[in-house]
């Protein structure tokens, strides 16, 4: 299932909007569609043991506009994995803003988040050692 068969931002963006005004300008069309995506959805987790949903890279539009909401309480046993950049775990503070904003999506969509460190084989040796 891919909503870009119904919109894309690009096509958006012809509109005159710019990048993140686009993804939520898709998400205000898209709501006329979200039982059927939903229902896609749901049939696809009858047919597997999982059903990952892939949002865009800015978790805040799908989590605080209205879609996003709908979807999540549509869905029978929700987890959330919210992936982060290693980058940005410069000082222990950092973790702290990490989990903090898992704890907003869990708050934000009655879901359990769970924060998981990406693409940490892009971090040079020395860093990933010093955050070990």
């Amino acid at each position: 299932l891919d909503v870009r068969d119904t919109i894309t931002v690009e096509e958006i963006m012809e509109e005159g909007f710019g990048p993140n005004g686009a993804i939520v300008k898709s998400y205000d069309r898209l709501l006329g569609h979200v039982n059927w995506i939903l229902e896609r959805i749901l049939e696809l987790d009858r047919e597997h043991d999982y059903v990952l949903v892939d949002t865009p890279g800015q978790m805040e539009s799908f989590l605080f506009h209205e879609f996003g909401t709908r979807i999540m309480e549509g869905l029978s046993e929700p987890l959330v994995a919210y992936l982060f950049s290693p980058e940005i775990l410069r000082r222990p503070p950092d973790y702290c803003f990490v989990r903090t904003f898992a704890i907003m999506i869990d708050l934000r969509l009655g879901v359990t988040t769970v924060p998981v460190l990406n693409k940490v084989d892009l971090m040079p040796q020395g860093e990933l050692e010093r955050h070990r």
